[in-house]
C-alpha cells in the first residue's frame, strides 16, 4: 500500500512539473515575441536573428518586447486600437513594448504598456526611438528597424525611470538659464546706477527738516470670545477612483 501511495504521489508531482514546464515555455515565447502574421520575413535565418535580438533585449530588461506584423491596411488610430487589442488579448497590457507593422499601409507604431510606461512617460524617449528607426523604415528595411528597436529598448531601460524635475530641465533648462542670466545682468546694472552716488552728494538733513511728536498710548485687553465651528465631511457618495491603466499608454506611429 505504501509503495502504491508513493507511486501516486510521484505521478502527481510529475504531472505538476510538466504543467509548470509548459507554462514556463509559453511565458518564454511571450517574453520575446515574433508574431509575423503578414509574413514580412520569409528568410528563416533573418527571422531567427531578429527573434534572438528580441530575446536578448527581453532578458536584459525584463520587459515583454514584441514585434507583430499585420496586413490589414491599418494606420493612425486604427493601428493603435488594433495594437491595444492585441496586447490585451495576449495578456501583455501590464508590461510590454510592442512594435506593430502593417505590411499594406506600410505604417508602424510603437506602444508601451504597464510597467514600461514608467520609462517613457513625460520624456522624449519614444520620439527619439522612432527617429532612430525611421531611416530603416523609409528605405523598406523592416528587419533593420526591428533590430534597432531591440537595441533602443535596452538603451532606454539602462537610462532608468525618469526624474520629472530633470526631464523638465532638459526641456526648459537652457531657455530658463538664459533668461535668468539676462535678468541678473539687468538687475545688477540698474541697481548699480541707482546707488552709485549714495553718500556723496544730495544728502538730506533729516534732523533739521523734520519733527516728531511721540505720545504714550495704552491698550487695555478686556476679553476675547472665540467661536469654533466644525464642518463634517459627507462620507456618502462615490469616492475618487484611481487612474485606470490601459495598454499602449505611450504610442508613436511612423
Amino acid at each position: 500500500m505504501i509503495k502504491k501511495a508513493s507511486v501516486r504521489v510521484c505521478a502527481a508531482l510529475l504531472a505538476l512539473m510538466l504543467i509548470a514546464a509548459s507554462l514556463m515555455t509559453a511565458f518564454a515565447d511571450i517574453q520575446s515575441h515574433m508574431d509575423d502574421t503578414a509574413a514580412v520575413f520569409t528568410n528563416p535565418e533573418q527571422y531567427s536573428s531578429i527573434e534572438s535580438k528580441l530575446e536578448q533585449s527581453s532578458e536584459k530588461t525584463g520587459w515583454n518586447i514584441l514585434f507583430h506584423s499585420v496586413g490589414k491596411g491599418y494606420k493612425g488610430d486604427s493601428l493603435k486600437n488594433y495594437a491595444d487589442n492585441y496586447l490585451n488579448q495576449n495578456g501583455l497590457s501590464g508590461n510590454a513594448l510592442l512594435y506593430v507593422y502593417d505590411s499594406v499601409s506600410k505604417k508602424s507604431k510603437i506602444l508601451t504598456a504597464g510597467e514600461v510606461d514608467k520609462y517613457f512617460d513625460h520624456t522624449d524617449r519614444l520620439d527619439d526611438m522612432v527617429d532612430k528607426l525611421e531611416p530603416y523604415t523609409k528605405k523598406g528595411d523592416i528587419a533593420g528597424a526591428v533590430m534597432k528597436f531591440g537595441d533602443e529598448a535596452v538603451a532606454v531601460y539602462n537610462m532608468g525611470k525618469p526624474v520629472l524635475f530633470v526631464e523638465s530641465l532638459k526641456h526648459f533648462g537652457v531657455i530658463a538659464g538664459l533668461i535668468g542670466v539676462a535678468a541678473g545682468v539687468i538687475f545688477f546694472f540698474v541697481t548699480k546706477s541707482r546707488y552709485k552716488n549714495m553718500g556723496k552728494s544730495g544728502t538730506y538733513d533729516l534732523a533739521a527738516n523734520s519733527s516728531a511728536n511721540l505720545e504714550d498710548v495704552e491698550d487695555t485687553f478686556v476679553t476675547q470670545h472665540t467661536t469654533v465651528r466644525t464642518i463634517q465631511k459627507s462620507s456618502s457618495g462615490g469616492g475618487s477612483s484611481g487612474g485606470s491603466t490601459s495598454s499602449g499608454h505611450a504610442s508613436r506611429d511612423f
